[in-house]
């Protein structure tokens, strides 16, 4: 009988030590990477597991880690836990979904069993989930809602923004230098979608295109910035924006445009609008890659529902106005 196995009624697991055996060099390079765990390259493959195993189980990395999932990942990681039935259900969907956490070591895929948690990580996150993490989870999330949201609504905004805003609305006293290291820094272990550069937050699409950034800042100079409430940054961090749900919607009721490709289409759209195209560019365009329609009436609604998202988007030219509020302000 091996002693590294965990036995139970005609049930067996293998240790963590067995399943990160099946990894791959690049795939523990990987989850030492995302924990910022160092000097692996100098050992053999037995002891960099051992290593990052007694890192990444530790309260300290663990704690850093699960902070930066969102609640949804949380709760079903949980229920992934407490009910083996759920890893059957479709691995392929809960794999894409739980991917944060396959990129950190926490689940592991076995080709003949699908996904696994194993033991020893069910144990230390039960160890270290206690109502101070909770507690602190919550709190990272809210002030880093207000880094997506604000960011997501301007294209760009500064740090000082941020904090600003935060302050005010969740009475808190933070710097603009903890809003960087102590919120946005510790999420780039899970995405790059955002961008710090010149003490400013910056949608990454944006600093891939030389003069863009200036371009929207002389464009907007204009403008006050829109100050969004308190739901309206929550929705925003979430990527609820109600027009861009209404013209998906319009596109898989009307076009029926199949649910990836509306939203591919709607992505396309959202972006060009934002950063300064007009409707007829934006229609021009689709039409280029193959967006078709099957008579002049169905071009003609198509283009009348494109006009209505752009007069309801928050534009980054427009400093997260709508061209519909300014248009009433002329008024």
């Amino acid at each position: 009988m091996k002693d590294n196995l965990i036995y139970f009624p005609d049930v067996w697991q293998d240790s963590m030590e067995d399943l990160y055996e099946n990894l791959t060099l690049d795939e523990l390079k990987e989850i030492a990477q995302i924990h910022e765990i160092p000097g692996l390259y100098k050992y053999k493959k037995k002891q960099k597991i051992a290593l990052i195993i007694s890192n990444i189980l530790s309260k300290e990395y663990m704690w850093d880690f699960f902070l930066c999932a969102s609640e949804e990942e949380l709760d079903l990681f949980e229920q992934m836990m407490d009910d083996e039935e759920i890893l059957e259900e479709d691995s392929e969907e809960l794999s894409l979904m739980m991917s944060y956490f396959f990129r950190g070591g926490y689940m592991i895929w076995e080709d003949d069993k699908g996904i696994t948690i194993p033991a020893e990580v069910k144990d230390a996150y039960d160890r270290m989930n206690t109502p101070e993490f909770r507690k602190a989870h919550q709190e990272y999330h809210t002030a880093y809602n207000y880094c997506c949201g604000l960011t997501t609504l301007y294209g760009m905004v500064s740090l000082d923004e941020v904090t600003r805003l935060y302050n005010t609305y969740e009475n808190k006293k933070i710097k603009p230098e903890e809003m960087l290291f102590d919120v946005f820094f510790p999420s780039l272990k899970k995405t790059k979608a955002i961008i710090y550069t010149d003490n400013m937050l910056v949608e990454h699409i944006l600093v891939h295109e030389d003069g863009l950034m200036d371009d929207i800042l002389k464009i907007r100079s204009s403008c006050d910035p829109y100050i969004p409430t308190r739901d309206e940054i929550y929705e925003l961090s979430h990527e609820i924006e109600k027009p861009l749900m209404v013209f998906g919607n319009y596109l898989m009721e009307h076009m029926r445009f199949p649910v990836q490709t509306a939203m591919g289409v709607t992505e396309l759209v959202a972006r060009m609008l934002k950063i300064g195209a007009d409707p007829e560019d934006v229609f021009e365009l689709l039409q280029q890659q193959d967006v078709t329609f099957i008579s002049q009436e169905q071009a003609d609604a198509f283009a009348e529902e494109l006009v209505e998202l752009w007069m309801h988007l928050r534009l980054y030219t427009m400093y997260g106005h709508t061209p519909s509020e300014l248009e009433m302000e002329e008024l």
